[in-house]
């Protein structure tokens, strides 16, 4: 452990969190001082300067690269630059780049790396043009350090109405909903091949029923609540079922909660615990392989991992809560009740006093065992949630949206000069 590791591990996270949001209040009251100038020419343009993050893994960055997709498929002429790791953007082409015509710069970017991001760019990037923030939030109300950034941006895109209902209350500026739309072709990647080589590789037999449990340690632990979906699996199971797994995925979680997570199924033997990175194909894979999803988040910005569960038929069982609510229903999911709670504490990003729900494990734990004994109706449930999901997260929907989007703005554009 490094000196930095040992001194941070005994400083009180409340501190922690104080000190990131004071930082970062001042990074984003530093990065609007100047507003992007704007002036027009009165000229028609048009196309979409697509700035994300589509590489690293994170849920945000998968989320980027779905809404590329769309926008690539679209008839908007458009550019991907993407943003590393230190926040610098990547430009393919930069005489594409620095033409003139282009009308509007998406920003899939979150207010606290926006200043970061912001600072590698020069004022011509932005001046005279349609820019627009793309964010997520968890929670009814977004952050209070946040809101100085509206002013910056002429319009903020959310992949949610529940995310849009949160930052309309704090901005005059227009709010836009651009859901994440599946791709067909993301399913009809993953063979049963795939599917069967993932279990034989981890020793579960090709007819055993498998459970799921995945969460990104940086998305914050208490907010995924993987202990809570492992309490209704042991709650379902209190002895421990032949022929019927339960497989965590893990991903940037630290010590003190893996150790809790295994304490939890300290008497159980079919687990596997997979903690390694994988490739997106390999997670599809492995969602394709598992039966259940489990997720009893306590709120989510969109809940991507639920939605690719659904699109491969994967019966998912998820909170009834936030923004899931908006593509989860019982003809092709189970939708946990809950009970609305105020945090009394803050959590990592979460203030105290604010709103998330807390799921109703024994409800969770006796679908987990409805879906477990009843094998046609868990099967049939999955096939419906193929397409269900793509009824409310359609691809094409998003490609067309954005056509829509883009026309709208360039026509305001030509009006008001």
């Amino acid at each position: 452990m490094s000196i930095k590791s040992a001194i941070r591990s005994h400083v009180p996270p409340s501190w922690i969190n104080e000190r990131n949001r004071i930082r970062d209040s001042k990074r984003i009251k530093a990065s609007v001082s100047v507003l992007p100038k704007r002036v027009s020419d009165g000229r028609a343009r048009g196309g979409i300067r697509f700035f994300a993050d589509t590489e690293s893994g994170t849920g945000l960055s998968n989320g980027a690269a779905m809404l590329w997709d769309m926008l690539e498929t679209s008839d908007v002429e458009s550019i991907h630059i993407e943003i590393n790791k230190n926040g610098e953007c990547i430009i393919p082409d930069e005489e594409q780049f620095k033409d003139d015509s282009w009308l509007i710069n998406l920003f899939v970017v979150q207010p606290p790396v926006w200043p970061i991001v912001s600072s590698k760019l020069s004022s011509e990037v932005f001046d005279g043009k349609i820019n627009i923030g793309f964010w997520l939030w968890e929670t009814p109300e977004i952050p209070e350090e946040w809101i100085p950034l509206c002013a910056w941006f002429d319009e903020i895109w959310t992949p949610s109405s529940f995310v849009t209902d949160a930052v309309r209350k704090v901005s005059d500026r227009p709010v836009r909903t651009l859901r994440f739309g599946l791709n067909p072709a993301k399913a009809e990647s993953v063979s049963e091949n795939d599917r069967l080589q993932l279990r034989e590789k981890y020793n579960i037999a090709a007819d055993a029923l498998v459970h799921l449990v995945m969460f990104d340690g940086r998305s914050g632990f208490e907010r995924k609540n993987p202990e809570g979906a492992i309490k209704a699996y042991t709650m379902a199971y209190p002895v421990e079922k032949e022929n019927t797994w339960l497989i965590v995925k893990a991903k940037c979680a630290d010590k003190k909660q893996m150790k809790l997570l295994r304490s939890l199924l300290k008497d159980y033997k079919n687990v596997v615990w997979i903690e390694e990175l994988m490739s997106r194909h390999e997670t599809d894979a492995l969602i394709a392989s598992s039966d259940i999803l489990l997720s009893l988040h306590r709120a989510e910005g969109f809940g991507l991992p639920i939605a690719e569960a659904m699109q491969l038929g994967c019966v998912a069982v998820a909170t009834d809560y936030s923004s899931t609510t908006e593509f989860v229903s019982d003809d092709g999911a189970v939708a946990i009740p809950c009970t609305l709670t105020k945090i009394s504490h803050d959590v990592t990003a979460y203030r105290k006093g604010t709103v998330w729900a807390e799921p109703d494990i024994e409800a969770a734990a006796e679908a987990i065992k409805h879906l477990g004994e009843n094998e046609e109706y868990r099967i049939t449930k999955g096939q419906r949630a193929k397409t269900a999901v793509y009824e409310k997260l359609s691809f094409e929907e998003g490609a067309r949206l954005f056509e829509e989007y883009e026309r709208e703005l360039n026509e305001n554009h030509c009006k008001t000069t």
